[in-house]
């Protein structure tokens, strides 16, 4: 619980305030969880909650997602992922200089106990790399109507 609640908390950190966070339950049977969930829904009116009723897997619960989110684009996090501070803020300030941008991605690092622990600094462009390695995984911003 701990980690889902530093993620919701880096985004209520946010710089940038102009966001959606959309939190999706995917049937979970865990009484912590879902103790917490409106507890972490009610921090703030920018956050929805909404349930699948029953585990249905990531994808089910990324399109309930996209059916609830209002905005122009979208970004994905996952439980255990902690925003920078301006990490929304960049992403903004990024597409009012690239207009016709439908996808973003960032630099990503692994939270572990001790720390930052596995940085991937991802290059502008670089097929090979594409394939070999998941550009988009983490804090990736995608234009809602793709």
């Amino acid at each position: 619980m701990q980690r889902l609640e530093e993620a919701v908390e880096s985004a209520l950190e946010q710089a940038y305030e102009n966001w959606e966070l959309v939190l999706i339950d995917d049937g979970s049977t865990d009484a912590d969880l879902l103790r917490i969930l409106p507890h972490l829904a009610g921090r703030d009116g920018r956050i929805v909650l909404s349930s699948l009723g029953k585990h249905e897997g990531i994808s089910a619960a990324s399109n309930r997602g996209l059916e609830l989110a209002h905005g122009e684009w979208v970004t994905f996090l996952d439980h255990d992922d902690i925003l920078e501070p301006d990490a929304l803020f960049e992403i903004v300030q990024l597409l009012q200089t690239h207009l016709d941008a439908d996808l973003v991605y960032t630099d990503e690092d692994k939270l572990g106990e001790n720390g930052f622990e596995a940085p991937v600094f991802k290059p502008d462009w670089s097929p090979e790399f594409f394939l070999s390695y998941n550009y988009i995984c983490h804090f990736a911003t995608i234009r809602r109507a793709l």
